[in-house]
């Protein structure tokens, strides 16, 4: 829930007032939406960071070097490999 003095938002009204409300509603939803997401985002990079790490301490654990080599090794891909699937995203 996003709060002015008046309001209280969702996002869902956010995006409804930046499309279709006037041009005062639309700057107001759009400054609301950017401290929302830019407040978003340092949550978000310290749970990617956790995240990171702890894929690498279960890669390394498993005898691993690091979590892609885990990952390509613990899931299908069709018989794809790293280097194979390394070499589809360069071609592509």
């Amino acid at each position: 829930m996003l709060e002015t003095p008046e309001y209280d938002f969702t996002v869902s009204d956010l995006y409804y007032f930046l499309y279709q409300g006037s041009h005062r509603e639309k700057q107001l939803a759009f400054q609301l939406l950017e401290e929302y997401y830019a407040a978003l985002g340092e949550d978000c990079g310290e749970i990617f960071s956790q995240l990171v790490q702890l894929r690498t301490e279960k890669a390394r654990s498993a005898g691993f070097t690091d979590y892609l080599d885990y990952y390509y090794d613990s899931n299908d891909h069709r018989g794809y490999g790293r280097q194979e699937i390394e070499q589809f995203r360069q071609a592509v």
